[in-house]
């Protein structure tokens, strides 16, 4: 529990607004860009709170007014005392609902942990179907907007002279392109475009000179669409890396938009001329420097299986880390699932539907429903992580479930046999 408090202190008790980024007001209902990410975070980040409080030995009730104390009691020290954070009604809330789940998972651990046959037998359909419609509203986040109304081809923003909520870059923009045009740039500052063009192919590269050290994003190449200041595309400069936020749907689900970055871009050469290239297609994120030795690259394509991403405060940009979560993230879904599919078959038949029905969800979540936003299929990895962590579910079930003689083991919802009732 220790552990838990320490996060949960961590990750709300820390000033959270960068340098250059315009703090949202105090007291507000739904607040700013993220609000529905910061609703799903702040439900997750409690209920293993409620969960250690139900085993210690609270009531499910006392657990949610546990948590609801002690959101109101962070809420609270957010509006008097720490710089960045913003205290809402809203986050109390979510984090008692958080600690209500934690706590009625806890009570009910006999009825998921060690099921009889029909019982996980509606466990594994229903998380399958919530796992297939978590993949599909990624799916969904992740895919582009619709073109704009307006002129397709890009021009120099007419609407605004700076990036709204965001810094004025330091450096020199010497030159830069988007969508097939090329733009001058003298002085410092972003270069400033309009286009209705979001679902692309989108390219885009910049060629600057000098460094802006600064914590928070500051946009280099900012594309918004034509009577809308709110941006598309971002092609920037945060800290000492570079980094490509695409077109998605993200943001108007107030979801947190997904970004690739290329590490230490902008280090080892401060007084020299950077060349950054990037792309966007089919949800495929692509970001380079062809000028420097190796020619430093970065990918990543957006597939439902990143929908952790979206809620996710403080996530990691770099491809190697993005995998390492979705690989964890699978788990967590795909190892409960073999679990429970192997509980509920009780036969060889039964466990063949099983299996057939886990690689029709697998197909249709990880590639089918891709396909049919416009993103690129899910890697082959991501699929074999399912699976293989399915597997590890399935075993386990085994282990735990066979009895002595090689069958499953009867449970507390398993009818006895029909001598045993009629005696």
């Amino acid at each position: 529990m220790a552990a838990v408090g320490a996060l949960i202190a961590w990750l709300t008790l820390s000033s959270a607004g960068p340098p250059g980024v315009e703090p949202l007001p105090h007291g507000c209902l739904i607040c700013g860009p993220h609000a529905t990410a910061d609703a799903v975070a702040n439900v997750a980040l409690f209920t293993p709170l409620g969960a250690m409080l139900a085993l210690a030995g609270l009531g499910t009730a006392a657990a949610g007014v546990t948590g609801l104390v002690v959101a109101a009691a962070i809420e609270l020290t957010q509006y008097l005392a720490i710089e960045g954070r913003v205290a809402t009604p809203v986050d109390v809330v979510a984090n008692a609902a958080g600690a209500l789940l934690g706590a009625a998972l806890a009570r009910t651990v006999p009825a998921w942990a060690h099921p009889g046959p029909p019982a996980a037998r509606r466990l594994w359909i229903a998380w399958l179907a919530g796992w297939l419609a978590i993949w599909i509203g990624a799916a969904w986040a992740f895919s582009a907007p619709p073109d704009a109304p307006g002129e397709r081809a890009p021009t120099v923003s007419t609407l605004i002279a700076a990036p709204p909520r965001h810094g004025w870059y330091a450096g020199r923009v010497v030159e830069a392109g988007f969508d097939g045009r090329r733009y001058a740039r003298r002085g410092s500052g972003p270069v400033l475009l309009e286009s209705a063009d979001r679902r692309g192919p989108l390219r885009a590269d910049v060629r600057v000179v000098g460094e802006d050290a600064r914590r928070s994003p500051v946009p280099i190449l900012y594309v918004h669409p034509p009577g809308d200041p709110a941006p598309f595309f971002h092609l920037g400069h945060v800290g000492l890396d570079a980094y490509l936020q695409p077109p998605t749907r993200a943001p108007a689900m107030r979801l947190r938009a997904p970004t690739l970055r290329l590490v230490d871009a902008f280090g080892p050469a401060a007084g020299d001329t950077v060349w950054l290239v990037a792309s966007v297609e089919r949800g495929v994120l692509e970001l380079a420097d062809p000028s420097r030795a190796g020619r430093p690259h970065a990918r990543l394509a957006l597939t439902p299986a990143l929908g952790w991403a979206l809620v996710v405060p403080r996530a990691p940009h770099t491809p190697i880390a993005i995998g390492v979560i979705t690989a964890l993230w699978l788990a967590a879904g795909w190892l409960p699932l073999g679990y429970w599919m192997r509980a509920g078959a009780t036969t060889a038949r039964s466990q063949r539907t099983a299996a057939l029905a886990a690689a029709a969800g697998l197909l249709l979540g990880q590639w089918v429903v891709p396909l049919g936003f416009g993103l690129t299929a899910a890697p082959a990895w991501q699929g074999v992580a399912a699976v293989l962590a399915a597997l590890v579910g399935a075993v386990t079930a085994r282990a735990r479930f066979t009895s002595p003689s090689g069958g499953l083991s009867l449970s507390a919802d398993t009818p006895p046999p029909a001598d045993v009732r009629s005696a």
